[in-house]
């Protein structure tokens, strides 16, 4: 049965209609592994400060992210690349092999969107997360 299956009938829908947010922002966090970045999305979860949309990706996920995407975006962009991806397994000493990341987005006025990005930051920096 169900509203899927074979005899299902929807008769009625109810839908929610909301305004567009003012201020839309998008976001990433780069941790040195998975335990790190639940223990995070944890805290942001139990102080109910969570941004409008949050992903973990594992470790699996996060590079095969890194493999299909596109390298068109230009000589200098490459390098900026580049320089990141030393920043975080050189001088930060993440593992590539164990790092993983979670996307944000985060909507609201421009102010609650700036303020709310900044809580989720602090929050991150806790447990060696950094801005992507």
């Amino acid at each position: 049965m169900g509203s899927e299956g074979i005899l299902g009938i929807v008769t009625e829908v109810t839908m929610k209609v909301r305004p567009l947010p003012a201020c839309k922002k998008y976001g990433s966090i780069v941790f040195p592994d998975f335990e790190c970045g639940v223990a995070c999305l944890r805290e942001i979860a139990r102080l109910r400060s969570a941004p409008a949309s949050i992903r973990l990706l594992d470790n699996e996920q996060f590079l095969f992210g890194q493999a299909l995407a596109t390298d068109n975006k230009g000589m200098l962009h490459s390098l900026v690349d580049n320089i990141k991806k030393l920043y975080i397994t050189k001088i930060k000493g993440f593992d590539i092999n164990r790092m993983c990341a979670a996307t944000l987005l985060f909507e609201g006025t421009t102010n609650e969107v700036n303020q709310r990005e900044k809580f989720v930051y602090d929050i991150a920096q806790k447990y060696n997360g950094i801005p992507a």
